[in-house]
């Protein structure tokens, strides 16, 4: 045994010396390890230093450049410092104010430069704006608007005045948590809003594009003669636009596993390049002069091109759509000169250059679900490729039947490889994909893209109604065969909350099984079996806090309970799917939850743990209870280990409280750009932190004292007391 293991480290030397042509697939995995560490720095760094990190290394470089394997690592750390380096230059220049606090009702003036119909109304996002009582320099850049069943609706490009509350764009539901005021801050909106009358229209909308006029008219054009959810569907892969799908097809194509149909995406893009590619090269074949004398494969990709650059700009170029044209327009370059089409060197390239203009995309759902996809189909590709045969007739049934095992195969290849990021964001699987996407895949490809192209001809000619009612067959199929299979039992199944860690894990192992083709790739087992262990050691929080002020906290048997009678709303939601099985969330007033309540408040004995609701209750509160949680109060002399009141909300943001005592808060020190407080003085900065640590300094003494008072005369404890409102309450969501 000793004789073989001293052999093992030579081969697996061999094995990584022979893969040398793979290596350079390593290099996007290098970049976006940069990317990861810059957002998981608590502190924002330097941006000088930033940037000269990849200048030392390309001084390195031409230093070693007569060492190979030294340059080999000199190049690896040039990646992760550029990674670093990109989202460090990224984050500053698009920087923009963004709202701290609630500011309202006050009168935005602004121009729409998109805007999303929905039943009860629509949401515009607005530009140019002007917000009374709010200086030129701290006005966002964009805000988003939410205007409900106000009478007739501005267009794209009016400019209007509207009385509204605004927000500052929401912070993660907990700590570590999906964070959508990030994303915020890279789109450029600083606040979301809910108008409070209709708009006055100040200019008429003579300020829109070509492109968002003409996505208007279409959308407007299709669901009249097309109305219900397939015309929603088919505004949304004719514009993007897909905010008129209702809530029931929604869930019904979510548990089904085929909810990416309804996002323009990678398999959009490629069917439309693909049928175009195909339907022309057949059609210029059908010259023979023209098959023999000229080059109608390249003309065919080159059109194919063009065209998926044109749907991109249709639907409005958003980024899923930008990294799938990139992706395709690679494939189709390739085919241009005689290239392999789809590689992994393709996606690497694309991986690459995506990370570099974009690097907040390595933290979207949608980047690490389609990348992840695309890996692992390659890798699955180029292993059967080694595998399959060379016999080469085939009739048409095996054909149909290999296409079949094709749309199975793919399914759980994808499925497996995006699981770990559904898991991680969503906390759902769908455990009956294959069966959706055995349906929809093919009705998407055969019937309803190939639909959409020839609709796109066909509007402007006032002819598009034949193309539509094709579109609207193959939709029916879709939403139907979706809600057949969301009706089945153990369609969806809820998974809770996983780590970074089992994340990451599971990551490194796929990239490592995916991008080496030898038997260096079996290592992979090692880092994916950590990463499905580590998924059944999540620990589960006693309590949770919202930046809203939102409370839940465990029960006695072990399922979360919140304040509010009928717990509902985003933030709820997403407590219930990461941390409490997928079930609804109940009032903590009901028995089964272990709290002993009354008219001033709710308390768990066992744990220590005190919810009150009134300063009548602070008193005894304070001198039992190991846990004060009561973000609508402003406590002061208490002599608890942990409170967390208004002013600690404010300060810290969403939090969780462990069965131990711990906190783990969401807004440490607010040191990110896109965090609520960052650029404050270190004067201010220090002055909150002072408050605090007078707040809650307070002796036994002093708090036992406010005890004694308020069993003599609580009513005049209530009134002494110095907690006023001279600030005001956290905002509802």
């Amino acid at each position: 045994m000793w004789w073989r293991l001293r052999k093992w480290p030579g081969q697996w030397l061999q094995l990584f010396l022979s893969e040398q042509e793979r290596w350079a697939y390593w290099l996007p995995v290098f970049l976006g390890l940069g990317i990861a560490s810059y957002y998981a720095l608590p502190v924002e760094p330097s941006l000088i230093l930033t940037l000269i990190a990849p200048a030392l290394c390309l001084l390195g470089l031409i230093a070693l450049r007569q060492r190979p394997y030294a340059v080999m690592g000199v190049i690896v750390v040039l990646a992760f410092c550029l990674g670093l380096g990109a989202a460090s230059v990224r984050t500053a220049w698009v920087a923009q104010p963004m709202l701290s606090r609630k500011l309202g009702p006050v009168e935005v003036t602004a121009t729409i430069i998109e805007r999303e119909l929905r039943e009860e109304g629509a949401r515009l996002l607005l530009s140019d704006i002007t917000i009374e009582r709010l200086p030129a320099t701290q006005t966002p850049l964009y805000v988003r608007l939410t205007l409900r069943g106000q009478g007739a609706l501005p267009g794209v490009g009016a400019r209007i005045k509207v009385l509204a509350n605004l927000l500052p764009p929401m912070e993660p539901a907990y700590p570590g948590g999906y964070d959508f005021r990030r994303d915020a801050y890279y789109a450029g909106i600083g606040a979301y809003g809910m108008a409070l009358r209709a708009p006055e229209i100040l200019e008429s909308a003579n300020r829109a594009s070509l492109a968002e006029r003409w996505r208007e008219q279409l959308s407007e054009y299709i669901q009249q003669k097309m109305p219900g959810a397939e015309g929603a569907i088919a505004v949304a892969l004719m514009t993007g636009e897909r905010s008129a799908i209702d809530d029931v097809t929604n869930a019904n194509m979510r548990a089904a596993g085929t909810q990416h149909l309804l996002s323009i995406s990678g398999m959009h893009i490629g069917m439309v390049g693909g049928f175009v590619f195909f339907v022309l090269r057949a059609l210029l074949a059908l010259s023979p002069y023209m098959a023999l004398h000229y080059p109608i494969k390249r003309w065919a990709a080159g059109a194919a091109m063009g065209v998926v650059i044109a749907y991109t700009w249709l639907v409005g170029a958003p980024i899923p759509a930008q990294r799938a044209a990139l992706m395709a327009s690679l494939v189709f370059l390739a085919i241009m000169l005689d290239r392999q089409a789809l590689s992994m060197r393709s996606v690497a390239l694309a991986a690459g250059v995506i990370l570099l203009l974009f690097p907040e995309s390595l933290l979207n759902p949608g980047f690490q679900m389609s990348f992840a996809a695309i890996v692992m189909l390659i890798a699955a590709y180029e292993w059967w490729k080694q595998k399959a045969s060379k016999n080469a007739q085939a009739n048409w049934i095996s054909r149909a039947l290999r296409y079949l095992a094709g749309i199975v195969v793919t399914s759980l290849v994808a499925g497996f490889a995006t699981m770990p990021y559904s898991v991680w964001h969503f906390h759902r699987v769908q455990l009956l994909g294959v069966i959706g996407n055995l349906i929809a895949v093919p009705l998407t490809g055969v019937v309803i893209m190939p639909a959409v192209v020839i609709s796109y001809l066909l509007v402007p000619l006032g002819l598009a109604a034949p193309a539509l009612a094709v579109l609207q067959m193959g939709l029916v199929g879709v939403t139907q065969s979706a809600a057949w299979v969301a009706a089945m039992p153990f369609a969806s199944l809820n998974a809770g909350q996983i780590g970074p860690a089992s994340v990451a894990c599971l990551t490194l192992g796929g990239l490592w099984l995916a991008l080496w083709q030898t038997r260096l790739r079996y290592a992979a087992l090692v880092p994916i079996s950590i990463g499905f262990m580590l998924t059944f050691y999540q620990p589960q929080p006693l309590a949770l806090v919202s930046a809203e002020g939102q409370i839940a906290v465990r029960g006695a048997d072990g399922g979360l309970y919140a304040q509010r009678a009928q717990p509902r709303g985003k933030t709820y939601e997403q407590w219930e799917l990461a941390y409490n099985a997928g079930g609804r969330l109940q009032s903590w007033r009901s028995t089964q939850s272990g709290f002993i309540c009354d008219a001033v408040g709710c308390v768990r004995s066992d744990i220590g743990l005190a919810l009150p609701q009134s300063l009548l209750a602070l008193a005894a509160d304070c001198t039992l209870a190991h846990i004060i949680i009561a973000p609508e109060l402003r406590i002061k002399p208490c002599a608890a280990p942990l409170v967390i009141d208004r002013i600690a909300l404010r300060m810290y943001g969403a939090a969780m409280i462990w069965p131990d005592g711990g906190l783990t808060s969401n807004r440490i020190g607010a040191q990110r750009p896109w965090q609520p407080g960052y650029g404050d003085s270190p004067a201010h900065a220090e002055a909150r932190r002072g408050s605090m640590r007078r707040d809650y300094s307070r002796s036994s003494v002093e708090a036992q004292a406010l005890s004694d008072e308020a069993d003599k005369n609580p009513v005049a404890a209530v009134i002494n007391d110095t907690s006023g409102s001279d600030q005001p309450d956290a905002p509802e969501p």
